[in-house]
């Protein structure tokens, strides 16, 4: 299986950050801000990555040349993930979508590539990693 497949990554950044009380994406943790970490982590893995912001919510500016992203919108303000889901399925190109919520500064590419290895090999419509207790 090659280093990346033909996936494409969704990031749902669209979120008030309500229980947060600021702009949590933009939050910076060693010099990057933690959208900027979930997205590197899934470009490691997918050839296209979709970020979906909020309709009024700032584009995002830290992340490294040659990392290309295709931001998009909410159809409306603060509508749930599911939405944002929807969106970002609307525009994927490729047959498989790892979807992450844009929060995940420890994401690691091997695991997403071990659930795409999980999905290829069976039958099912989605995978999602479970953490035992």
């Amino acid at each position: 299986m090659p280093d990346r497949l033909t996936a494409t990554g969704i990031v749902l950044a669209g979120g008030r950050s309500t229980r947060f009380g600021a702009d949590k994406l933009g939050v910076t943790v060693a010099g990057r801000s933690l959208l900027a970490h979930t997205v590197t982590a899934l470009a490691d893995v997918c050839r296209e990555i979709v970020v979906v912001l909020a309709p009024d919510g700032p584009e995002p500016v830290d992340f490294a040349p040659p990392l290309t992203l295709r931001l998009i919108r909410d159809p409306s303000a603060h509508p749930g993930p599911l939405v944002g889901l929807l969106a970002g399925l609307e525009v994927a190109a490729a047959p498989l979508v790892v979807l992450i919520g844009g929060d995940m500064p420890a994401l690691r590419p091997e695991l997403l590539r071990c659930l795409l290895r999980m999905l290829v090999r069976s039958d099912a419509d989605a995978v999602v990693p479970v953490r035992r207790g």
